[in-house]
C-alpha cells in the first residue's frame, strides 16, 4: 500500500511496475498461508506494534486476528487491487477483490459491536474487548455511524491532553508510568497504559475528518510544549506516563528521547490534516481540504511539487475566506480542488484547471466563490453539500491512577532491598572457594556467541565462584573473563550476561527438579536436582523447585552508585537473607549454569539468550541439536 502511496505521489510508475510481482508474491502468500476461512490475516500473538515480550511470553498478546492488522490487510488488497487492474492482471484483480469483499463483510459481523469496534480475536474465536486505541486504524472498514463510535470512544477514555494511551485506564492491567521499579519490569507497561505520541497522528486525522480540528490542535499545541520545553529539545520522546506521579505536574516523557514514528505523524498532521493537501503527480492534481486550527490564524506554507516550491495562504477565519496558490515558477499545469467549509457550515468544494505560471486566487463569502487566475475571472464548478461526518460531545480523558490497581501492588513475593543485595561481611564463614578454567564458555563445544560487538568476549566465561555466610546472610561471589556493560542499565554494573545457580540442598538422587528453565534447558545429571535456584541478570531472584518465587532483588536507578555487578573487576556479588534461602551447608552442591542474558528489550530479569545453529547479531552459534542447553559454561561445587 506504501508503493501505491508512493506511485501516487510521485508519479513513477516504472517502479510501480518493478515492484508488481513482489505484490503478487505478498498478498498471494498471506492468502495462502495466513489467511483464515473468514478473510482475516491471521499471526502471532506479538506480531503487532503492541510488540513487547518477555520471559513468560508476550506483555499484551493479540493474536491471532487484531483489528488493526485485518485494516491494514484490507488497504494492502485494495492497493494490490489498483495495481493489478493498471498493469492488466484482471484475474488478480478479481481474485483478491473476492478476498476482500469476504473480509469487509466478516469484519462488520466479528469486530463491530454495539460499542464499536473489539481489539482483537483469540485463536479460539472469542472477542477480547479490551479498550485499547488499535481501533482508530479501523475507519476505511467502518460506517460512518460506527466510525463516530469508535472516535468518540477513543477520544473520550483513552485520550489526555498529552497524547493516546495504549490501554484505558479502568481496565484492571492498566500500568499508568513506564519505569516504576520494584513494582513491575517496564515492557510490563510498554502497551499497557502509556502514551505512544504517535498514536495522536490518526486520531488528529480523524478528528479532522468530522471537522474537530480545534480539539485536535489542543494535542498538537501539547506536542509542540513537549518538543520545545521539555526533554531533548527540537524533537519529541516516544512515550510519556499516562498520568502525573505523585506531587508532579506532568507526565515523565520516557522511551527513546526521540522518536521518528511521532515526529513523522506531527509534520504529517499540519500538511495532511490541518493544510489538507494530497498531491498526485501521476494525475497532475492537487486536492486542499483546509482545516486550519483558529490559533493558526492566517497560514503560509510552500509545498514541494516534483522539487519546485508552490507556495500558498490560507485564511479560514474571517467572513471571506481566501486561498492563493502562487504557481508562478510551476512550469506545468494540473488539475485543482479545493473544499472550504462556509460560514453557515457548508461544504462547497471547488474544481478548476491550473495553468502554468499562474497566481490562483480562491474568494469564500458563505457559500459564493470566486476563482482569480492572475487576477483574472477563472472558469470552476462547484458542489454544496453538508458534512457527512459529525459527532458530539467530544472531550478528552483526564488522567486518573485508581487506589488499589492490580499494577502497583507491586510482587506478591518478599522483595529483598538493595542494601540487603549489597551487604558484605568479610568475616563471614567461607563454604566455597573455588576456580574454572578459562577458555571454557564453548557448551557442548563449540558454541560461540552472538555477533552483536556489545558481547565481550569471556563475559560467559565464569572463572571463580565463592559462598560464604552468617547468621544474617548467605554471600556469593562471581568471578567472569570479562563482562559487559553498554550502559543500557547502569544500575546493573554489567549486562548481557544470565547466570542460574541450582542448589541441591539434599543431596538425594530424584527428589527435587533436575531441569533448570528460564531458556537455559539445561537438565542437571542423575545425581542431582535442585531445591532452590538463584537466577542473576537484570537482578537477583530466588525460586524453589515448582518456581514458586521466594524473594527477589529488584534494581532501582538510584543503585548505580553501587550496582549489582562491576564490569571493569568483570565481578558479580549479591547477599541473600538466610531467612529465604536458608543457611548454606557444606554439603549442599551447587551447580552454576552461565549464557547470554535476553531481557527482550524491556529490562527485567531476564532469561537464557538462544543458541543455534548459525550465530546472529543477538543469537549465539554452535548447536549441532536444537534440544541442545543454552549455557556455555557449567562449574559444578559439591561436598567433597
Amino acid at each position: 500500500m506504501m508503493v501505491k502511496e508512493y506511485v501516487e505521489r510521485s508519479g513513477d510508475t516504472a517502479f510501480g511496475f518493478q515492484m508488481y510481482p513482489v505484490i503478487v508474491r505478498s498478498i498471494d502468500g498471506t492468502i495462502t498461508y495466513h489467511c483464515d476461512s473468514l478473510g482475516f490475516l491471521t499471526h502471532g500473538d506479538a506480531e503487532t506494534w503492541m510488540d513487547a515480550v518477555g520471559p513468560d511470553g508476550p506483555w499484551s498478546p493479540r493474536g491471532n486476528r487484531a483489528n488493526d492488522i485485518q485494516a491494514l490487510w484490507a488497504q494492502q488488497l485494495e492497493a494490490g487491487i489498483w495495481f493489478a487492474t493498471r498493469v492488466g492482471d484482471t484475474k488478480s484483480a478479481q481474485r483478491w477483490n473476492q478476498t476482500l469483499r469476504r473480509l469487509q463483510t466478516n469484519f462488520q459481523t466479528y469486530f463491530v459491536t454495539e460499542r464499536g469496534v473489539v481489539d482483537h480475536l483469540k485463536i479460539d474465536g472469542s472477542a477480547d474487548t479490551q479498550l485499547r486505541p488499535n481501533q482508530i486504524f479501523t475507519t476505511p472498514l467502518l460506517s460512518d455511524e460506527v466510525r463516530a463510535k469508535v472516535l468518540a470512544t477513543v477520544t473520550r477514555n483513552l485520550t489526555y491532553e498529552h497524547g493516546v494511551a495504549s490501554l484505558w485506564q479502568d481496565d484492571e492491567n492498566f500500568h499508568p508510568y513506564h519505569q516504576y521499579n520494584p513494582y513491575y519490569p517496564k515492557d510490563a507497561a510498554y502497551h499497557n497504559g502509556i502514551v505512544w505520541t504517535w498514536l495522536q497522528g490518526p486520531l488528529i486525522s480523524e478528528l479532522r475528518s468530522f471537522g474537530r480540528s480545534e480539539l485536535a490542535f489542543r494535542l498538537t499545541t501539547n506536542s509542540v510544549h513537549q518538543i520545545l520545553d521539555r526533554g531533548a529539545v527540537g524533537t519529541q520522546s516516544e512515550l510519556l506516563d499516562a498520568a502525573p506521579r505523585p506531587g508532579e505536574t506532568e507526565p515523565r516523557l520516557s522511551g527513546t528521547f526521540s522518536q521518528a514514528w511521532n515526529l513523522a505523524e506531527f509534520v504529517r498532521n499540519f500538511y495532511d490534516d490541518y493544510l489538507g493537501v494530497r498531491i498526485s503527480l501521476l494525475e497532475h492534481s492537487l486536492v486542499l481540504r483546509p482545516n486550519i486550527p483558529k490559533a493558526m490564524g492566517k497560514v503560509k506554507a510552500t509545498i514541494n511539487l516534483n522539487g519546485r516550491g508552490l507556495p500558498i495562504e490560507i485564511e479560514q477565519h474571517s467572513s471571506l475566506k481566501t486561498v492563493v496558490l502562487d504557481g508562478s515558477n510551476l512550469r506545468a499545469g494540473g488539475k485543482g480542488k479545493i473544499q472550504l467549509m462556509s460560514d453557515t457550515d457548508r461544504l462547497v468544494g471547488v474544481d478548476f484547471k491550473i495553468p502554468p505560471r499562474a497566481v490562483i486566487r480562491l474568494e469564500l463569502r458563505d457559500t459564493s466563490v470566486t476563482l482569480l487566475a492572475d487576477g483574472i475571472k477563472h472558469d470552476f464548478s462547484s458542489v454544496i453539500d453538508n458534512p457527512r461526518l459529525s459527532v458530539e460531545n467530544l472531550s478528552f480523558a483526564s488522567p486518573l491512577v485508581r487506589s488499589g490497581l492490580r499494577s502497583l501492588r507491586g510482587p506478591s513475593y518478599p522483595t529483598i532491598t538493595h542494601a540487603q543485595t549489597k551487604a558484605k561481611n568479610a568475616h563471614a564463614k567461607l563454604i566455597v572457594n573455588t576456580g574454572d578454567a578459562a577458555g571454557d564458555d564453548v557448551g557442548t563445544g563449540a558454541y560461540t556467541y552472538p555477533k552483536n560487538p556489545n558481547f565481550a568476549p569471556g563475559s560467559f566465561d565464569i572463572t571463580n565462584f565463592t559462598v560464604s555466610y552468617d547468621d544474617t546472610n548467605a554471600y556469593f561471589g562471581l568471578r567472569f573473563k570479562s563482562l559487559s556493560n553498554p550502559g543500557w542499565h547502569p544500575e546493573y554494573g554489567f549486562q548481557l550476561t544470565f547466570v542460574a545457580v541450582a542448589i541441591d540442598t539434599d543431596g538425594i538422587p530424584g527428589r527435587g527438579k533436575r531441569l533448570v528453565e528460564r531458556n537455559a534447558n539445561y537438565l542437571l545429571d542423575d545425581q542431582h536436582a535442585y531445591e532452590r535456584l538463584i537466577l542473576v541478570g537484570g537482578g537477583v531472584r530466588l525460586e524453589d523447585d515448582h518456581r514458586k518465587v521466594l524473594a527477589e532483588y529488584i534494581p532501582a536507578e538510584t543503585d548505580v552508585t553501587n550496582p549489582l555487578g562491576d564490569a571493569e573487576s568483570a565481578t558479580i556479588s549479591f547477599a541473600i537473607p538466610v531467612a529465604y534461602l536458608g543457611k548454606p551447608a557444606p554439603t549442599w552442591t551447587f551447580i552454576v549454569l552461565s549464557g547470554g542474558q535476553d531481557d527482550h528489550g524491556g529490562a527485567g530479569l531476564g532469561e537464557f539468550r538462544n543458541v543455534d545453529r548459525e550465530a546472529s547479531e543477538w543469537s549465539g552459534g554452535g548447536k549441532t541439536r536444537t534440544e541442545e542447553a543454552n549455557v556455555y559454561d557449567v562449574l559444578m561445587v559439591g561436598p567433597e
